[in-house]
C-alpha cells in the first residue's frame, strides 16, 4: 500500500477544517495530522508535525495565509502548500504563489479541486482552479499563464525590488532602502525580467499592480 500523504488543514472556520479532514481521509490517500485555526497555530503545528501538505486558507486572524505560507516553506523543508480559499481573483493567486504555495484552489470548485491540486503538484506542476484568469481582464490572464509556465516564482527580495521599481525609485534609491549594492539591484532586475518575460518598466509596473504590490 502506498504511503499516505500527511496533511495539516489551516482554516479559521471549524466546519471547513472538519469537512476537509473527513473528505481527505475518506479517500484513503491521506492522513490528517492536525488542524489550525490561524496562521500562527499552523506554523507551530507544522514545525512539530512535519506534514507533507498544508491546506491553507488565506483570510485568517493574526498571521494570514499568505504570510504563513511564506514562513512555512522556509521553516519546513519540502513542505507543499495548497491555498484553499473563497478568493477567486488573480492578485491573490500571485500573492500565494509568490509566497511559496504550489497550488491555488477556490472553495467553490468543490472537494475534487483539492484532489486535482494534489495530483498536479505531485507531477511537479503548479495548479490553479480553472476559470480564475477568465474572470479577470485579458492581460491578467496572460500574465498568470506566463508566471505559471515560467521557471520559478519571484523571491521575496525580487518582489521588494519590483514594488520599488513600480513606485518610480531609481537603482540608487532602491539600494539605499534595501541596504544592498546597486549591482545587486541590477541583478535582481535582470532576474525579474528573465522570470516574468517582461522587459520594460511599464510592463513591470503593470505586473506589480496586478499582483497587489502597489
Amino acid at each position: 500500500m502506498a504511503k499516505k500523504i500527511r496533511v495539516l488543514v489551516a482554516d479559521d472556520h471549524e466546519a471547513i477544517r472538519k469537512g476537509v479532514g473527513v473528505f481527505l481521509e475518506a479517500t484513503k490517500r491521506f492522513e490528517l495530522v492536525g488542524e489550525a485555526a490561524h496562521g500562527q497555530e499552523c506554523l507551530e503545528l507544522a514545525e512539530r508535525l512535519h506534514p507533507d501538505v498544508v491546506i491553507m486558507d488565506i483570510t485568517m486572524p493574526g498571521i494570514d495565509g499568505i504570510k504563513a505560507t511564506k514562513r512555512l516553506v522556509s521553516l519546513v523543508k519540502g513542505i507543499q502548500v495548497i491555498a484553499h480559499t473563497c478568493h477567486d481573483d488573480v492578485p491573490n493567486v500571485f500573492k500565494m504563489l509568490n509566497a511559496g504555495a504550489s497550488a491555488y484552489v477556490c472553495k467553490g470548485e468543490g472537494w475534487g479541486g483539492l484532489l486535482r491540486a494534489v495530483d498536479t503538484i505531485a507531477e511537479g506542476r503548479p495548479y490553479v482552479s480553472p476559470g480564475i484568469g477568465e474572470m479577470d481582464i485579458e492581460n491578467r490572464s496572460a500574465t498568470l499563464d506566463r508566471v505559471l509556465s515560467g521557471p520559478r516564482h519571484l523571491t521575496p527580495r525580487q518582489l521588494a525590488v519590483l514594488r520599488l521599481l513600480a513606485q518610480g525609485k531609481t537603482n540608487r534609491e532602491m539600494a539605499d532602502e534595501l541596504h544592498i549594492s546597486m549591482c545587486t539591484i541590477e541583478r535582481h532586475r535582470e532576474n525579474i525580467r528573465s522570470r516574468t518575460g517582461l522587459k520594460t518598466v511599464a510592463e513591470l509596473t503593470r505586473l506589480a499592480a496586478e499582483i497587489g504590490l502597489v
